[in-house]
This record gives C-alpha cells, sequence and structure tokens, in this order.
C-alpha cells in the first residue's frame, strides 16, 4: 500500500485535507528519502522539520506542537504527498509537455502564477525595478539596513517572520550584487555578513530561522572572496582590519577565509601580532577577536598558552591552561596556572571543576596518596550522586583499587547521613548511599534507604537490579517514572516509557517467572491508561517483543 493510502486510512478527514491542502500549495521542501525514511520541511506558521517512516510500523515525526499530541499531524500528510507526487511517473511527461510549449505561453503562465501569490509578487516587481534601475553601491547596501533592522525579538512567531521577511526583501538586492565587480561584491557581502551578525546580538534565533539566509551570504561571500584579485599583503591587511570592527558571526567567517587561503595566512597572523603589540587603540571585543586568530593559528602549545594567557579572565580560563600544561607533562607550569584559576574561583561549580584539576595535578606529580585523601574530603563535604561518581572518576584516574576502600567510604557515608542538619541533605546521602551498594553489588542494602523516593535514578538503578530476584518489588520502583510519562501525554513521553518497558524485557526475558509477572504488569498498565489511544497503539506495536511469540 502507498504512504499516502496508509496515512489516509490511519488519521481523520479533516487532517488529511488540511495535509493536501499544504501539499497543492507547494510548501513541501528538501525532500530525501533515507532509506524506509522520508525526510523535509514544510513551510507552515513556521518552518516545520518531518519525518515519516514507511516501514512495518508507520511512524512519523514533526517539529510542529500538534506532533506531540497526533500520530500524524497535517505536515507528516503534505511530506507523503509530496514525497509520491514526487517519485511518480507523471513527472517526466509533463517535462516533456511544458517543452512542447511557446515562449509565449510559458511566460504567460509564469507571470500568471507569481501575481496570484503577494510574496512573488513582490519579489519579481522587486527584481524588475532595480534591473531596470541598477542602485550605487551605496544605494545597495541600504537594503541591507531596510531588510535587518535592529529589533529585539523574543518570541519565536515574531523571529520567525523577521527573517522570512529579511530573506524575501533581499532576493533582489543579492542578485544584483552578483553582477558588482568583486570587490564592490566582497564589500557588500562583508557588510551583510556583519549586519546579520549584530542583528543576532538582539534577535533569539534558537530555531535557526536565518540559516537559509546565512548560507547564502556566507557563499556570496566566499565566492566574491576567491575572485579578488589583490596581492596577498593587501589581502592579509584587509582581513585584519575588517576583523578589528567585526560582529561575532563576521569574525568567523573572515577566520574561515583567513584559513583557506595558505598564501597569506602567515601574514595575518604576523598583522594581527602587531596590531595587538602595537599602541593601537583597540576594543576588548577586537582584541579578543585578534587573538583567537593567533590561538588558532600557533605552531606550538608554548604559543598556544602564550595567547591563551593574554586572555585568560577567569577560573575556567586558567583552569584550561593548567590542562594544556598538563597534557604536555610542564607539572610545575600547571602547578602555577592552577594558583592563579584558585584566586578567581566564584562559585560551587568553578570550586567543583578546581578540585578536579588539583587531583590531576597531584597524580601527574605523583603524589596518588595525597590525592586520594583529597578527593575523599570533596566527596565527604557534599556527598552528592554527582560527587559519588567523580569518586568513581578519581579513583579511576589514581589508580585506586575501590574495594581495598568499601569500608572506609561506607563509614563516612553513615557518620555523614547521622550528622545531616535537614531532610534535604539527608535524602541525597541516602541516594548515594544506593549507588554505593550497587556498586559493591550489595542491592539488599540498598533498599533500606529507599522510603518513598521511587522516582530517583537511584531507584531506577535499585529496580533493574532486582528485576530477576525481586521482581515485583523492582516493578513497583520502576512504574512511578513509567506512569509519570504515560500521564504526560505527547507522543515523545510514550516513546520514552515504550523504552523503559523494552528496557525491562530485556533483562528479564529468559527468566520465565519474572517475564510471567511482567507481562501481568504491562496487562495492568494497558487496563489503567486504555483512554491514552496513542500510547496503546504504540504497545500493541511492540507486542512481539513484550509477549515471546509460542
Amino acid at each position: 500500500m502507498l504512504l499516502v493510502e496508509r496515512i489516509k486510512s490511519a488519521i481523520e478527514d479533516k487532517t488529511y485535507k488540511r495535509g493536501v491542502a499544504l501539499a497543492n500549495k507547494g510548501k513541501v521542501i528538501n525532500v530525501q528519502i533515507k532509506g524506509s525514511t522520508v525526510v523535509g520541511e514544510v513551510l507552515g506558521t513556521h518552518r516545520y522539520s518531518v519525518a515519516l517512516d514507511g516501514g512495518a510500523h508507520l511512524y512519523g515525526t514533526c517539529t510542529c506542537p500538534a506532533a506531540d499530541y497526533q500520530a500524524i499531524c497535517k505536515h507528516m500528510v503534505a511530506l507523503a504527498i509530496a514525497h509520491e507526487q514526487g517519485s511518480s511517473q507523471n513527472l517526466p511527461s509533463l517535462e516533456s509537455w511544458l517543452i512542447k510549449k511557446s515562449k509565449a505561453e510559458l511566460l504567460h503562465s509564469l507571470v500568471e502564477m507569481i501575481e496570484q501569490d503577494e510574496t512573488l509578487r513582490d519579489i519579481w516587481h522587486q527584481k524588475m525595478e532595480l534591473s531596470l534601475n541598477p542602485p550605487s553601491e551605496k544605494e545597495l547596501k541600504k537594503f541591507i539596513t531596510k531588510a535587518l533592522p535592529k529589533r529585539s525579538i523574543w518570541d519565536y512567531r515574531k523571529v520567525a517572520n523577521y527573517f522570512q521577511n529579511a530573506t524575501e526583501q533581499l532576493q533582489a538586492p543579492l542578485e544584483v550584487a552578483k553582477s558588482l565587480e568583486p570587490e564592490a561584491r566582497l564589500e557588500f557581502f562583508g557588510t551583510l555578513v556583519n549586519r546579520l551578525g549584530l542583528v543576532l546580538y538582539h534577535v533569539d534565533d534558537s530555531y535557526g530561522y536565518r540559516l537559509e539566509l546565512e548560507h547564502s551570504i556566507r557563499e556570496g561571500f566566499r565566492q566574491s572572496y576567491c575572485e579578488i584579485t589583490w596581492d596577498n599583503h593587501q589581502k592579509a591587511k584587509w582581513l585584519v582590519n575588517e576583523l578589528i570592527k567585526s560582529s561575532e558571526m563576521y569574525a568567523e567567517v573572515l577566520q574561515e577565509a583567513i584559513e583557506s587561503d595558505t598564501q597569506t595566512r602567515d601574514l595575518c597572523l604576523s598583522l594581527c601580532l602587531c596590531k595587538l603589540e602595537s599602541n593601537v587603540k583597540l576594543t576588548e571585543e577586537s582584541r579578543r577577536l585578534l587573538l583567537r586568530i593567533l590561538i588558532d593559528g600557533a605552531t606550538s602549545w608554548q604559543e598556544e598558552v602564550k595567547y591563551k594567557a593574554l586572555l585568560a579572565k577567569d577560573c575556567s580560563d586558567y583552569l584550561q591552561l593548567a590542562q594544556i600544561c598538563l597534557k604536555h607533562d610542564e607539572e610545575l607550569d600547571a602547578e602555577d596556572w592552577l594558583l592563579r584559576a584558585k584566586h578567581k574561583i566564584s562559585d560551587g561549580f568553578d570550586q567543583q571543576r578546581w578540585n578536579e584539576m588539583e587531583l590531576q595535578v597531584l597524580h601527574a606529580s605523583g603524589d596518588v596518596k595525597h590525592a586520594w585523601q583529597k578527593a575523599m574530603a570533596n566527596f565527604v563535604s557534599k556527598p552528592t550522586s554527582e560527587g559519588w561518581q567523580r569518586l568513581l572518576n578519581s579513583s579511576e584516574l589514581l589508580h585506586v583499587n575501590l574495594s581495598h576502600k568499601q569500608d572506609e567510604i561506607e563509614q563516612s557515608l553513615l557518620r555523614c547521613l547521622d550528622l545531616a542538619t535537614n531532610s534535604a541533605i539527608e535524602f541525597a546521602i541516602e541516594q548515594v548511599l544506593i549507588l554505593f551498594y550497587l556498586h559493591f553489588s550489595q542491592p539488599e542494602k540498598g533498599k533500606q534507604y529507599i522510603g518513598q523516593n521511587y522516582e530517583t535514578p537511584a531507584a531506577e538503578k535499585l529496580g533493574l537490579a532486582l528485576l530477576i530476584d525481586e521482581t515485583d518489588y523492582a516493578l513497583s520502583l520502576l512504574d512511578k517514572s513509567i506512569t509519570k510519562d504515560i500521564q504526560r501525554g505527547t507522543k515523545t513521553n510514550y516513546h520514552w516509557a515504550d523504552k523503559r518497558l523494552d528496557k525491562i524485557y530485556q533483562q528479564i526475558k529468559s527468566n520465565a517467572r519474572a517475564l510471567d509477572v511482567f507481562i501481568e504488569y504491562k496487562a495492568s498498565l494497558e487496563q489503567l491508561h486504555k483512554r491514552k489511544t496513542l500510547f496503546i497503539k504504540l504497545l500493541h506495536a511492540r507486542e512481539d517483543y513484550y509477549i515471546p511469540q509460542k
């Protein structure tokens, strides 16, 4: 059965009709086939990424809100229709038919199609006006500020409209720019990249609505730069001067040009160094960008440290320098940077990273005993699940056999539990104790610290560890997170619940007694959540995994 027919039989008629309307309006773009999966984008209220798996179990994903509550949304319908239309045998005959048409007929059809779409009409009229009255280079640049005005926009819907309008307004100017001389064209695209970069300081484009426009602009800059006929000194001077006044995005584009142009690269690095060492006044941003070029172009790790030291400001920067020195067996230099980092610690995260680096430096210096004492002291000062993982990492780094330290760690944790001053600290230590006993294959001891705290990673790990020996108890621990996912009611959460069930099944499928308990649990889960039809369909699709064929 064709993909569209399968979808049509599985969804409501109104959803199907909306998908047909989108496909007929040509809203589906970038259709690709990857195995049994069709992927593409659909232009609706926003640009949505859509995928359809036409395998044994029809499954689709879409970035639209409706996809969280519908197995198949209208955008998936549109993608399926566009895919089948594109792969049909009618397209070659349509092309052959069009070839036989006269120029006048084709022109009439094209104009008619353009006039029916307001956006297309505006774009083509602008192209016509610019072609009949070519603007000067100065006038052409005015289109940039008009298309990309500086606005503070945080709502994603407004951001989508902003970049959609910008793309439409810049279509004609971008075409005109292609006819300019390489130098003028390079200046135009450089201005455009810089403007887009400055705009993004004030516009939250987390969804990437500007990416299509950005790609066109970057490509225009790259082609323009490749056609420049300046000598290497002129190119290097221009690149560094542009770098000093660039936005973050423009600096990235300029850096790509420097790295790709091997003939000017060394000249650019020399000019960057000269600018930094001269009395030329530079903004902090320009200084940082020049140093970034030098860091990326460093020919030795000593040069890298030298330039990074000029940029270093906070604890993280100095710790990075210590790490580089350690990598090259310079423990004394690493200790020096570690000391500087200590004076820059500003919060708990900095302190944690500093502690970890201190252990690495002590280990590199051969002082394993002192390093382990520090690791234990850090852990006992804050015995959390994250702290336990760090202690495990430290034991691996220092080659410490934890089996020999089991009693020491256990006594420290129990002492911390006795001294706990509030329920939050007590809870955190209990979670660590569960993980501790699991690490040493003693899940029974961990059970006494569960209490009512079933919805924790530690409780879930304990449940998985007890699945064979205490299946009922284990499922009672694991049920909390499964039920929570189902109750959230989105397709994504349903799949998480399904994955949790599959993980349980894979662990107990070879144990008949445990499997019987699991099948009974699964049946009660279906009965309890029978109104969650999308979840039930998902379970039925996986029936062969959860109940072995007799």
